[in-house]
């Protein structure tokens, strides 16, 4: 017990509130648009692609919009899934409604975000949901042991399934009452 320390899970980033329509305007976002993101590392265990899959699947009159933000500047491998991650955009012909971001300040992102999401091949106890609860944005996420532990009995703890992220994410656009609660 002498050698061992633990070190507590903490949000490093204090809440900075921003203009959230000049960063709409910004980020060349509609301004009626509700704005879903990901903030995640461009690495494989991170399944941006399940989300750009599940979000170019959504049927509703809701003006829409997607962010993926992360570092693209790590290394080769980083470099590699943020170019997979445009091209795919780009397949789908979604370049209008999707903004794949790397360098640009977190907290900008958290001020305009309606909607975060985490889905993943595995997580501890990830930073990223703690930031959006923060900011009181809710959460999708995929339901590991981590996001269980923060997000409790979410019912948008789901499993890396399309239909499923696709079906959480049109529920909580097309109802402002559950996206506020």
């Amino acid at each position: 017990k002498e050698k061992l320390f633990v070190l507590p899970q903490y949000v490093s980033i204090q809440k900075v509130k921003l203009n959230k329509v000049a960063l709409k305007k910004e980020l060349l976002i509609k301004s009626d648009a509700i704005v879903i993101g990901m903030i995640a590392h461009y690495r494989e265990e991170k399944f941006q692609e399940l989300l750009i899959n599940a979000f170019s699947k959504i049927k509703t009159s809701q003006e829409i919009h997607l962010i993926l933000l992360g570092n693209k500047d790590n290394d080769e491998r980083t470099l590699s899934k943020y170019n997979v991650l445009v091209e795919l955009v780009h397949r789908k012909g979604i370049e209008q409604k999707v903004s794949v971001l790397s360098g640009y300040p977190v907290e900008k992102i958290l001020n305009v975000l309606d909607i975060g999401v985490l889905v993943s091949q595995i997580e501890g106890t990830p930073n990223v949901v703690m930031e959006y609860m923060l900011y009181g944005i809710p959460v999708i996420a995929t339901n590991h042991i981590g996001c269980k532990n923060l997000l409790e009995n979410s019912l948008y703890l789901i499993p890396n399934e399309e239909s499923n992220l696709a079906q959480s994410l049109e529920t909580l656009i097309n109802n402002q009452n559950l996206r506020m609660a």
